[in-house]
């Protein structure tokens, strides 16, 4: 190595890889302290980072999938989620993964954000995406992936994680801001008198459907009450906040 690179307040001196697999290598770095002369090491997991996908259907509904993780030997509830090849472009990835594991592909994508999984030992750094404009196209799951697709209001999923029935983490990260841009988007909605429903009157205008609206879900949580309606004529479903 020319020269020490600096890491935080220590010296690189020497960089070990001792494992390079599949999915991630690990390394082992010896490092020297600036201002005592003493040497430790860090053992790190370089992983090439990952896109996580919120897919969001026509009527309002997101796309979780049921997956068997063979490190616990469990099924879990996760959003659609994959790998990046090293250099690709992480919104690449996410189209790809979600038609890959759901057989939905896109129309629209955009970056909400992205979080480091593990910062402590890891790498890993996951770009979560909103997905919009669904189109059904064909599943083409690995032979080694085993899951089930079900299909969730944000609402059911932001209640999932609050029970403890989502316990993976991106899929957490993902649900909660999701919850908040979607709501945002509602609210902007609303707010420029570009609505899609008219509570009021009981009517859906998505498209000029002026279909009726049925109240399918009521309930309350801490500030808010949350109103779900469905059109009876195009099914497609709309939830209301209001803040109490």
């Amino acid at each position: 190595m020319q020269g020490d690179k600096i890491m935080g307040n220590m010296k690189l001196k020497k960089r070990n890889i001792i494992y390079r697999g599949k999915v991630f290598d690990i390394i082992v770095d010896e490092l020297e302290y600036f201002d005592s002369g003493n040497h430790t090491i860090r053992e790190v997991v370089e992983h090439p980072g990952g896109a996580v996908v919120l897919g969001v259907l026509p009527d309002n509904r997101i796309i979780l999938i049921k997956q068997y993780r063979y490190p616990i030997d469990k099924f879990i509830y996760e959003l659609p989620a994959g790998k990046l090849d090293y250099g690709e472009d992480p919104k690449v990835c996410a189209i790809r993964e979600l038609e890959e594991e759901t057989g939905f592909k896109p129309g629209k994508v955009e970056l909400l954000t992205y979080i480091y999984t593990s910062p402590g030992f890891c790498s890993e750094k996951l770009y979560i995406y909103l997905a919009e404009d669904l189109q059904k196209r064909k599943q083409n799951l690995e032979e080694g992936e085993l899951l089930s697709i079900e299909f969730k209001s944000i609402d059911e999923a932001v209640e999932m994680v609050l029970k403890g029935e989502i316990v993976d983490a991106k899929s957490i990260a993902g649900i909660m801001i999701g919850e908040k841009n979607l709501e945002t988007a509602m609210g902007d909605e609303i707010k420029n008198g570009n609505r899609q429903f008219n509570v009021e009157m009981k009517k859906c205008i998505f498209k000029g459907c002026q279909g009726e609206l049925e109240e399918i879900s009521y309930y309350e949580r801490n500030n808010w009450i949350t109103v779900e309606y469905q059109c009876k004529k195009c099914k497609r479903k709309f939830t209301v906040k209001i803040e109490t």
